[in-house]
C-alpha cells in the first residue's frame, strides 16, 4: 500500500523514492514504482529511461507491461520498437496470463497510430479455441486496433 500511495499521490519530490522502489524484491512494489513514474509524464519517464529499459526485462510481466507503455508513449522510435515487441509477446493469451494479456492489449490500443508498424503481429492475436472472456477480449481489441489503423 505504501508503494501505491507514493506512486498515486503524485508528489513532485517522489521520483527518488520511486526509483529506489524499482529495486525492491516485491514485484508489486516495482509495478507501482514504474506506474508512478509513468503517471508523472514525459519528463519523469525521460529522466528514468535507463530504469524503464531495465524494467522491460523484469521478472514480473505486469512490470514489463507498464514499462513498455511508458517507453512507447514517451520514448524515441527505438524505444517504441522494443516496447511494442514486449507488449505483443505479453498480449498472446495463455490460460495463466489472461490479466497480463488484457493489460498488454490495452497498452497497444493506447498507442493509436504508433502501433502501425505491428499490424501483422496484431493480426496474429486471435481467440484461443474454447477460451472465453480474456482470450476473446484480447482478440476483439486487436480487431478494433486494426480497424482504427486502417481509417
Amino acid at each position: 500500500m505504501a508503494a501505491a500511495d507514493e506512486a498515486s499521490f503524485l508528489k513532485a519530490d517522489a521520483l527518488p523514492a520511486l526509483k529506489k522502489m524499482l529495486r525492491d524484491s516485491d514485484s508489486a512494489v516495482r509495478y507501482w514504482a514504474v506506474l508512478g513514474i509513468l503517471m508523472r509524464g514525459k519528463e519523469a519517464v525521460q529522466q528514468n529511461m535507463k530504469e524503464m529499459h531495465g524494467a522491460l526485462g523484469d521478472d514480473s510481466p505486469s512490470v514489463r507491461v507498464v514499462a513498455a507503455r511508458a517507453l512507447s508513449q514517451y520514448g524515441e522510435k527505438t524505444d517504441l520498437d522494443k516496447a511494442l515487441s514486449v507488449l505483443l509477446e505479453l498480449a498472446r493469451y495463455k490460460d495463466e496470463s489472461g490479466g497480463v494479456a488484457l493489460m498488454a492489449i490495452n497498452a497497444i490500443d493506447a498507442l493509436d497510430k504508433n502501433a502501425t508498424g505491428a499490424i501483422e503481429q496484431i493480426k496474429q492475436l486471435k481467440p484461443v479455441s474454447g477460451q472465453r472472456t480474456a482470450g476473446e477480449y484480447v482478440a476483439r481489441v486487436a480487431q478494433d486496433i486494426l480497424a482504427n489503423l486502417h481509417e
